[in-house]
């Protein structure tokens, strides 16, 4: 089966379905866990007296920052809602006006005077749910190798929708912060990597 981010999960088998609530719920928890927080500290070389800084004592998931920079006004606080549905499966099919009013594909790129619509993809198009399915099915299928932020690709919802299973993966280990899957990095498993880092 193809995987369409413009239909909802409720479209898949229970067990499809609970492999994207898991993804969402993991999502949910890193959201809620990792937060851009910046604070003022004193200048390094400083110039007058009162001379102080900005200095990131926390930051946003990478995969987070990724979003946020892709598509233009996106708001947590909605991505976050649709981030919430998709774990209780009640997340919408995406469906714009124009398809409820019967409007044409090629229209949508004219506004109503008959002049090019600048970016007719553009953000306002979007709906968050398809967003959130898109990236849960992402980290399903291709895994997300950033340091500190792994995933593995679950060989079930592979198969399910068409593509090969990866052999010899790592075993998943439960985190219970979120009931979903995480993988601990190599370095937090085997002592010969840990001496590898200098923290």
């Amino acid at each position: 089966m193809d995987f369409d981010p413009l239909e909802p999960t409720s479209i898949y088998p229970k067990q499809i379905q609970e492999g994207f609530r898991s993804e969402a719920e993991r999502l949910n928890w890193e959201l809620d866990s990792f937060r851009l927080e910046v604070i003022l500290v004193p200048a390094p070389e400083p110039m007058h007296a009162s001379h102080m800084v900005r200095t990131a004592v926390n930051t946003n998931p990478p995969w987070y920052s990724g979003l946020y920079f892709a598509h233009p006004n996106f708001k947590r606080k909605r991505f976050r809602a649709a981030v919430g549905r998709v774990i209780s499966g009640k997340d919408g099919p995406y469906r714009t006006g124009n398809f409820v009013r019967g409007i044409s594909l090629e229209e949508r790129f004219y506004d109503k005077m008959g002049r090019p619509i600048p970016n007719p993809g553009s953000y306002t198009h979007h709906n968050y749910d398809s967003i959130a399915r898109e990236l849960s099915h992402s980290m399903l299928t291709e895994g997300y190798f950033e340091e500190g932020w792994e995933r593995i690709p679950n060989n079930e919802i592979r198969t399910f929708f068409g593509l090969p299973p990866i052999k010899d993966l790592p075993t998943p280990v439960r985190d219970s912060r979120f009931n979903g899957t995480i993988i601990l990095p190599p370095y937090e498993n085997s002592e010969e990597t840990r001496e590898d880092f200098p923290f």
